[in-house]
């Protein structure tokens, strides 16, 4: 949901739910955060339950959610700047929608309205993450990404 705001400034509140019922998965079924399009503080599916022992990848769950807050203010034509707040969890059963392994972030950004097409460059830095996982990455993130909205 967009909303235009005071001096051409726009909030954005956007999140997903997902849940995959079963038991045995496969691995490219299951549930992740972390990446450009959800919890851009945290690394591409790096946030899950569980890991692999051997590699240390995460392996996903059946309930995954979301949600993101993005306020965006203009500089000049075609440049925006923005500031947002993203939060989700991952959880190994389906129909699983407690928030305990919450993580969180915040960060800044640049939206700009090339000729190719839209392009969104974003940091962000970890504010939440459970102590149940340590390995998750916890330093900052730089994403970018095209054809994002506004």
């Amino acid at each position: 949901k967009h909303w235009n705001l005071w001096w051409d400034s726009v909030l954005t509140l956007r999140g997903a739910v997902n849940v995959i019922d079963g038991s045995n998965v496969p691995i490219f079924e299951r549930q992740f955060l972390g990446g450009a399009r959800n919890l851009r503080g945290f690394e591409f599916r790096d946030v899950g339950p569980g890991r692999d022992a051997a590699s240390g990848e995460v392996l996903g769950g059946n309930t995954s959610a979301f949600i993101t807050a993005e306020m965006t203010f203009p500089v000049v034509e075609k440049v925006r700047v923005a500031t947002f707040y993203d939060a989700g969890f991952v959880n190994t059963g389906s129909f699983d929608f407690s928030p305990d392994d919450l993580h969180a972030d915040v960060g800044v950004g640049l939206r700009l309205n090339l000729p190719f097409g839209p392009l969104a460059l974003d940091y962000a830095i970890p504010v939440t993450s459970p102590s149940t996982d340590p390995t998750v990455d916890k330093g900052g993130q730089f994403n970018f990404y095209i054809n994002y909205e506004f």
